[in-house]
Parts: structure tokens; sequence; C-alpha cells
């Protein structure tokens, strides 16, 4: 706080000991909600003065992770917003980041929004939108190529589909955040994840990567009928530094999985190792200077 950092708290399945956040009992259900709503309040209140922004879950439309079907997230989102607020008036809710920007993510949005109009009283229980615009196989890892993919329908990016949405339901003024965008720069690895080649990078595409698509984000995404708006506010990197994680490409439980190269760090995985990427992330909005990276 002392530098001027201020910190995103996340709130999702980790908050709790508990785990049955999935669990399709209605008592169930409830019980977890009032407690994770509990929890929240309790860290906000906790940190009121250093942490002022809240998300809450974490792609929660996401089937490989942890999932909550709309009609949940809805009223966990409603219960949870409104004890942070309690206890930290002027707190900022953020909708937990939609694990992309495709038409699934904008679906479980709609649906959201479906909910919180038929049981739960019109309410708008969050004030920024967190969306998470990575690359899908079908287009390709380059942002200037995929980020525009949707023209043909309407929209000037994949992210205005969203944001016309909000207009629709009477959040047209709020912004977004992108808590997550990153390449893995793990292509020219041997023990890279197989089944995301179309859109592994190597380092300095990585790079060339994180320009592009801040430019794109802070300059090329207006509030939806506003031309000349920033609907994007923050962008967060995903991540600090390269790692390995169990191979997202084998399914099922069969056999032992093996840890495969994560490599969207900005530093590599000694922690101190700078990338390429850091250099362009640092720099932003100017050219990097390649000296930096002595």
């Amino acid at each position: 706080c002392a530098q001027g950092i201020r910190v995103l708290g996340l709130l999702n399945q980790e908050t709790l000991v508990r785990q049955d956040f999935d669990v399709g009992n209605e008592a169930t259900a409830a019980d977890y909600d009032a407690e994770f709503a509990s929890v929240a309040g309790f860290l906000a209140g906790y940190f009121a003065g250093r942490i002022s922004d809240w998300e809450v879950w974490n792609e929660p439309n996401l089937a490989e992770g942890a999932y909550l079907s709309p009609v949940r997230y809805a009223h966990l989102l409603t219960q949870t917003a409104a004890s942070i607020r309690a206890a930290a008036p002027g707190a900022q809710v953020l909708f937990g980041g939609l694990a992309s920007a495709w038409h699934d993510s904008h679906d479980y949005l709609q649906a959201i929004y479906g909910e919180l109009d038929a049981n739960l009283g019109g309410a708008r229980p969050f004030d920024v939108l967190a969306v998470h615009p990575y690359p899908r196989k079908g287009e390709g890892p380059d942002p200037s190529i995929y980020m525009f993919a949707e023209r043909r329908q309407g929209y000037a990016t994949i992210l205005d589909k969203f944001l016309a949405t909000m207009a629709e339901q009477g959040d047209g003024d709020k912004a977004v955040w992108v808590t997550e965008i990153g390449w893995n720069s793990a292509r020219q690895s041997r023990n890279r994840p197989t089944c995301f080649h179309a859109v592994l990078v190597q380092e300095r595409e990585q790079a060339r990567y994180l320009t592009t698509m801040f430019d794109i984000l802070f300059n090329e995404v207006s509030l939806w009928g506003q031309p000349g708006t920033r609907a994007v506010e923050k962008v967060f990197w995903y991540q600090y530094m390269d790692v390995g994680a169990l191979d997202p490409c084998v399914y099922g439980g069969a056999g032992r999985l093996l840890a495969k190269d994560w490599w969207f760090g900005l530093y590599r995985g000694d922690k101190i190792t700078p990338k390429p990427g850091w250099c362009a992330f640092v720099a932003y909005p100017q050219p990097c200077v390649e000296v930096a990276l002595q």
C-alpha cells in the first residue's frame, strides 16, 4: 500500500475449508452461501482501507474448474456482495472472472441476469465485470486476429457482446477488468502440454502479444453505445513466473499425471530471470528497451 500498489482480493472455493460448493442439495447450497458471505464480510472488514476490490469466485463457468451453475453463482454473488458492502462501504465487487471472452462465457452472463431478474428481485450485485480473454485454438494466439473474430456479428472486439448485454440490463456504465490474460511460452519445449500446441508461443511472441493485447484493450474497447470511452480499466497479467502444471491434456484420472511446462510467467521459474515479456510489461505503453533485459 505504501508503494501505491492496490491489491485485488479473490474469494473462491479456497476461502472456506469445506468443499461442498457444488452439491445440488438446496439446503446445503444455502448454508454454503451464508458461510461464504459471512467470511467474505469478515475479510472485507479486516482489510478495509487496504483492499477495496473483491472478486467473487474465479472462472465460475469453467467446467474443469470450480464450476457453479448460473443459478448457484447468482445467489452466491448477491449474498456475498451484500456482506462485503455492509462490512466495507465503498468496496467494489467484481463478477468472478469469466473463463474466456467467447460465447460460452457470454451465455453464462446472460443466464446470470436471467436468474437475478427471475428470483433475486432484479438485483445487480457487481460493480465491475471481470473477464479472461484467452485465445482459443481455432483462431490461434495472435490477439490482433482473435480479438476481432466476431466482427461479422456486429462486434468490434470479442468483449463487445458482454458490454452490449450489460447495457441492455442497466449496467452499461460498469467497467471491465481483465483479471487474467497471458500466453504459455513453452512452444519449443519438449515438455509442453501438447493439446494446447495451437496457442503456445515463443518468448518473444509472448512479449509482442502482451503489447498488442494491451493496446487493443485500452484503446479499442468502448462502453456499449458510448464511442470514445474506455471500457477496460485494468489488466492483470497471468502470471508472475513460469511454473509446472499437471498435464491438462489428460482427463479422467487415468494413471499418474505428470507436470507440464506452464510458462505464462514474466520471469522464468527461478523467480529472478526476466523474460522479454517482463520488459514489455514494465515499459508499456513505451517500447521495450532491450538493454533492460541484461
